[in-house]
């Protein structure tokens, strides 16, 4: 028998679930989340703090409002929108795309799936961004100021941000670029096994 359970909060709680089978949702909250569900998706809309949140067999969305966010799963896809200042989020099978605001620290790593992230990079920032199987894209502004490297063993490497320095390097079915954008304050590694990489300007 399904049984469906409704539990209505303060908004700023802090509030902990745990599924086995079957999903977890939340709307309208505005506190820290703690979520695992092992067979079962992850829907969160709201303005928490906030999240961290884990599924093994299932997806996870998140709609929130310069949140900190940790997200987790083994089978399915991750999207997430209004985080900033941290995010991390990590999939075996499965794509992850992020819109965020202005980032300090990211780490985005899928098995066999495709990456992408649309942000802005705080002074001095750390991204890695890792795709065993799948091309990865970054979106960010033109202004920009951190120092790049890339690689990519089967796929190309496209870049619109305007570099101070770079120096690249090919080789059979891959290549490897390094440059500087701007005053190079933050870092960014991006590494894509079998798949391309690029990097646009959002402006």
């Amino acid at each position: 028998m399904d049984v469906d359970v409704f539990v209505f909060v303060p908004a700023q709680s802090r509030i902990k679930a745990k599924i086995i089978n079957g999903e977890i949702r939340a709307e309208g909250v505005a506190g820290t989340l703690d979520f695992h569900a092992a067979n079962g998706q992850i829907e969160v809309r709201g303005r928490p703090s906030e999240a961290n949140l884990e599924t093994i067999n299932s997806s996870i969305k998140f709609e929130g409002m310069e949140s900190r966010v940790d997200a987790r799963t083994i089978n399915g896809s991750i999207e997430l929108t209004g985080v900033a200042s941290e995010v991390f989020a990590s999939t075996m099978s499965g794509s992850i795309k992020v819109e965020a605001g202005t980032l300090e620290r990211v780490e985005l790593k899928t098995l066999s799936g495709s990456i992408e992230l649309v942000a802005r990079l705080a002074a001095r920032a750390r991204a890695r961004l890792k795709s065993f199987s799948g091309s990865i894209k970054l979106e960010l502004p033109s202004d920009t100021s951190a120092r790049f490297d890339l690689q990519s063993f089967s796929g190309g490497i496209h870049n619109e941000l305007a570099a101070t320095s770079s120096t690249s390097t090919r080789r059979a079915g891959g290549q490897n670029l390094e440059f500087t954008a701007a005053e190079g304050k933050g870092r960014v590694t991006i590494e894509s096994f079998s798949g391309s990489i690029e990097i646009k300007v959002n402006d």
